[in-house]
């Protein structure tokens, strides 16, 4: 596994473990996704959300065809619930629906007022004892968002905080109380 990933792999495997709800927030080639698959054979519901496109290190497929093979190839029985756009609309909506989920990964808008608004907006769809996950911390082009998760944690008071920044980009995983 590249060395840029051992730090998103390494959070979403220690705190995935009996999870059955999850939504990924950037999916691009499907990382994240496939270690919560393939760690968590409790996952029985999958919602992903992205553009799709260039932004923000995306794929530039236009579509979610290759995340279908992905899950395919990895043997995930689930129907995946894809919702294409933009997660500054999209969070709130399902925020508004009730929607919840035991594991929330965001690793989709780097800047740091749109990253905060998605970590904001994903902690409020994390169920009591779940857990969210944030990515690349420690990222050399978002050193800012090492500031913005520590303010997080210091305004949200996670159960339990993980921070992995000994590895390239880093990662932090927050509990909800």
């Amino acid at each position: 596994m590249n060395k840029h990933f051992y730090a998103i792999r390494e959070a979403l495997s220690r705190v995935c473990q009996g999870s059955k709800s999850y939504l990924e927030v950037g999916v691009n080639e499907g990382t994240s996704l496939e270690v919560v698959i393939k760690e968590c054979p409790t996952i029985e519901s999958v919602t992903l959300v992205d553009m799709w496109g260039h932004d923000y290190g995306g794929t530039g497929r236009g579509n979610h065809n290759h995340i279908i093979d992905l899950l395919n190839r990895i043997g995930y029985k689930g129907q995946p619930r894809f919702i294409d756009g933009d997660s500054h609309n999209i969070l709130p909506k399902l925020i508004q629906e009730g929607a919840s989920f035991d594991l929330v990964t965001i690793d989709g808008d780097h800047s740091y007022e749109g990253g905060e608004q998605d970590l904001i907006d994903g902690w409020q769809l994390v169920k009591s004892g779940g857990w969210i996950v944030f990515d690349d911390i420690t990222h050399k082009l978002h050193t800012y968002l090492m500031d913005m998760t520590k303010k997080f944690e210091a305004n949200y008071n996670p159960a339990q905080s993980i921070w992995i920044t000994d590895a390239a980009n880093g990662a932090v995983a927050f509990q909800k109380p």
